[in-house]
Formats: C-alpha cells, sequence, structure tokens
C-alpha cells in the first residue's frame, strides 16, 4: 500500500482526477488506453503517461492483452479509499 500522501499527490492533476472519474462511472469494467483517450479527447503520450502514475499508487490495476492494456479501478483496500472513490465519483 502507498502512502496517502502519494495518492492525494497523483489527484493534484485535474486530468488524473477526470480519469479516476471515468473509471469510477464503469466500476467493475476496464478500460483500453485508446477508449480514455476518446473520452477525455486528450492526446495518447498525455493520458498513458498519467495512468501510470495512477498505477503506480496504487489507484488503478492493469491487464494486458497483446498490445492492448486495459485499466480499471482497484478494489478499496481502506476506508481511505472508499472515501477518495466517492469524492471523486460524485
Amino acid at each position: 500500500m502507498h502512502s496517502f500522501t502519494e495518492v492525494l499527490k497523483a489527484l493534484s492533476d485535474s486530468t488524473r482526477v477526470r480519469i479516476v472519474h471515468l473509471l469510477l462511472s464503469v466500476y467493475g469494467t476496464s478500460l483500453c488506453v485508446c477508449e480514455v483517450v476518446d473520452a477525455l479527447e486528450e492526446p495518447q503520450y498525455k493520458v498513458s503517461r498519467h495512468l501510470r502514475i495512477l498505477s503506480r499508487v496504487g489507484l488503478l490495476s492493469e491487464t494486458k492483452d497483446g498490445r492492448w492494456v486495459h485499466y480499471s479501478i482497484q478494489s478499496p483496500e481502506s476506508p481511505f479509499f472508499s472515501h477518495l472513490y466517492e469524492a471523486v465519483g460524485s
């Protein structure tokens, strides 16, 4: 588990908050990078960088399927993550 400070730093960028909000809206489903790019209308390189940061701090899980990488929200490990997801998701 990563420190709360690292998680909050990761969410200090509006694009990363938008990504978490998007993935929370489809909770239980994973999205590939191209779907996140289309939804946010941001360049692929930028979205990939933000997804990597969110994965590193434990907010997202990633699954590789050939050349594709699918991202989904990590299940809440603690009340902190539950409250964080509730705040970002609303």
